[in-house]
C-alpha cells in the first residue's frame, strides 16, 4: 500500500466490500489505508461496520487479527 495509491486502493477496497460484505480481510485492509492515511476515527468507524455485519449476516464476531488492529488502531500505533 504504496501513500501515493491509498485513494485508489481505498477506492477497490470499498468495491471489494460492497459486494462481499463479509469479507473481513477487505474491510480490515482497508482500516489500515484510512489509518496510514491518517484518518483513524474512519478506519474504527468500519470495524464498527464490520463487527455489524459479521452479527447480521453471520452471527459472528470479528476475528482475532481483525480485533488486534482495532486495538492497535485504537492506541494510535503505525500500522
Amino acid at each position: 500500500m504504496d501513500q501515493s495509491r491509498l485513494d485508489e486502493a481505498i477506492a477497490t477496497l470499498r468495491a471489494v466490500t460492497a459486494r462481499d460484505v463479509v469479507a473481513e480481510d477487505g474491510w480490515t485492509t482497508l482500516m489500515i489505508c484510512y489509518a496510514r492515511k491518517g484518518d483513524r476515527v474512519q478506519a474504527l468507524k468500519l470495524f464498527q461496520q464490520l463487527e455489524a455485519l459479521l452479527a447480521a449476516e453471520l452471527e459472528a464476531t470479528p476475528g482475532p487479527a481483525a480485533v488486534k488492529l482495532r486495538d492497535r488502531i485504537q492506541q494510535g500505533e503505525a500500522v
